[in-house]
C-alpha cells in the first residue's frame, strides 16, 4: 500500500494580481487551498501509485476567461460580478459596448444588458465612467464533475453566483461527500456520474 497526494489546486494568474481577476485578494483564493490542506485526502491510502485520475482535482478562476481550465476538474469556482442598471443617468459614451466581448450591452437610451450573453466578466462596469452600470451580485460559480482521459466529460454548473464564503463551504461538503460515498479509487467525477447531481445537492443541503 502506498500513500499519495490525493487532491491537487491549479489557479489562474489570478493569483498573481490579473487585472481581469474578480478575486479581491490572493487571500480569498487560498481559503481553498487550505481547505484542501486540511481535508484528510492527503490521508487516503491507495492500493498502487497516486495517478493523476485518483486525485480529487480543484481549480480556481478569477474570471470567465477560465484560463486554468476550470471544465475539466473536478471542482472549480468562477468569480463573477453580474452588473446592473442604476439610477445614474448614462452619457451614451459607448465604452460599456466596446469592452463587452460578448456584445451582451447595447445602447437603447441607456444601457440594456442581454442575460443570455453576458458571462458576467465585470468589465462593462470597470469601464463605464458614469457609475450607470454596477454590481448586482458578485461571488462565484461551482462546477464540478470535470474531466479528461478515456471519457471526458465537462464540468456541470452546481451553482448560480453565490457568495465565497458559500462556495468554500461547498468544497468542504463535497469532499465530505466524496470520501463517504466513493469506491476504492473512484474519482470525484465518476462518483457524480454514478449517484446523480441531485445526490450530491442533496448531500450538500443537508449540511446547511
Amino acid at each position: 500500500m502506498e500513500q499519495g497526494r490525493l487532491w491537487e489546486f491549479r489557479v489562474c494568474r489570478a493569483s498573481q494580481g490579473c487585472r481581469k481577476s474578480q478575486f479581491k485578494s490572493p487571500e480569498e483564493i487560498k481559503q481553498f487551498d487550505d481547505c484542501l490542506e486540511a481535508s484528510g485526502l492527503d490521508r487516503q491510502v491507495h492500493s498502487g501509485p497516486v495517478l493523476i485520475h485518483h486525485k480529487f482535482r480543484a481549480a480556481a478562476a478569477g474570471c470567465p476567461n477560465c484560463c486554468s481550465e476550470p471544465q475539466i476538474r473536478d471542482f472549480a469556482i468562477v468569480a463573477g460580478t453580474r452588473p446592473r442598471v442604476s439610477d445614474e443617468a448614462c452619457s451614451d459614451c459607448g465604452a460599456c459596448v466596446k469592452v463587452c466581448p460578448d456584445r451582451a450591452i447595447t445602447l437603447e437610451q441607456g444601457p440594456v444588458i442581454d442575460r443570455e450573453q453576458c458571462l458576467e466578466c465585470g468589465l462593462c462596469i470597470r469601464a463605464c465612467p458614469t457609475g450607470t452600470l454596477v454590481p448586482a451580485l458578485q461571488g462565484v460559480k461551482v462546477l464540478v464533475g470535470g474531466r479528461l482521459g478515456r471519457r471526458p466529460t465537462l464540468a456541470r454548473p452546481l451553482t448560480d453566483l453565490v457568495p465565497l464564503a458559500e462556495g468554500l463551504r461547498i468544497l468542504d461538503a463535497c469532499i465530505a461527500y466524496y470520501l463517504s460515498e466513493r469506491n476504492p479509487n473512484e474519482r470525484f467525477s465518476s462518483l457524480i456520474l454514478r449517484l446523480g447531481l441531485d445526490h450530491l445537492r442533496q448531500a450538500i443541503q443537508e449540511t446547511e
